[in-house]
């Protein structure tokens, strides 16, 4: 069973690492804003997937949920988009980590 942070939320490395110890080599997480911001804050992916449509469900949904960094605009990009596909009326765009992911 993962270990929890001082929070109490599940400790993501040590979940990852259990993972590879039962001999898991890829993680697909479908998440919403937290868990997907979470993963990403701790430096846990190397590739994002992104589904988009072209429907309107209201909400306002957030796609992270990551704390606000205006420098980001200006540093060199941590993601390139290496693909992008049109499924029906949906568009599919796969992003990889730049440089070592870990």
């Amino acid at each position: 069973m993962p270990s929890e942070t001082a929070d109490g939320k599940i400790d993501l490395h040590h979940l990852m690492r259990l993972l590879a110890d039962e001999g898991f080599g890829e993680i697909m997480v479908e998440a919403g804003s937290e868990l997907t911001s979470a993963f990403l804050a701790e430096n846990l992916a190397d590739e994002i997937v992104l589904y988009r449509s072209p429907k309107i469900l209201g909400g306002g949904k957030d796609l992270f949920s990551l704390p606000e960094n205006r420098a980001a605009l200006s540093a060199p990009p941590l993601w390139t988009p290496v693909s992008s596909e049109i499924l029906g009326h949906d568009i599919k765009t796969v992003f990889r980590k730049n440089g070592n992911a870990f």
